[in-house]
């Protein structure tokens, strides 16, 4: 959760959206994800109580965040290729395809989970590339 959350900011720091507050925005709620589950664990470790409250919006919060500043990364056009898709598809297949399927069948295959692990290595590239083409420093 340490690497995710620190991802998160990271990318958001490149500024790959640009300017644009919404893409802020989305990356600020993309990084609410694992901030929660690691303040869940600290509690947890602390007192042996589960918050199961933290739980929903710790779930939503990553996919959510990181399709809305995908989207505006996308029209930003900042940086071009095919790193400019992976935000908005990390953010867009746990929405539009694993959550459904869980819905659905109470299951997800494990190959639409390794599919989102794949894109999330892909995010980790792009990020890289975002940091170059940007000039920001990491």
């Amino acid at each position: 959760m340490i690497a995710m959350l620190w991802g998160t900011v990271e990318l958001g720091r490149a500024r790959p959206h640009g300017t644009a507050i919404l893409g802020s925005f989305g990356f600020a709620v993309a990084a609410l994800g694992p901030a929660l589950l690691l303040i869940h664990e600290a509690i947890y470790m602390r007192t042996g109580q589960v918050h199961e409250a933290m739980w929903p919006w710790a779930l939503i919060s990553p996919p959510l965040g990181m399709a809305i500043a995908g989207f505006v990364i996308v029209r930003a056009r900042r940086v071009g290729g095919w790193a400019r898709w992976i935000p908005l598809a990390v953010g867009a297949l746990p929405l539009v395809v694993l959550a459904p399927l869980a819905a659905l069948t109470r299951d997800v295959p494990f190959q639409a989970v390794i599919a989102w692990g794949l894109l999330c290595i892909l995010l980790g590239v792009a990020a890289a590339r975002f940091a170059r083409d940007t000039g920001a420093a990491s």
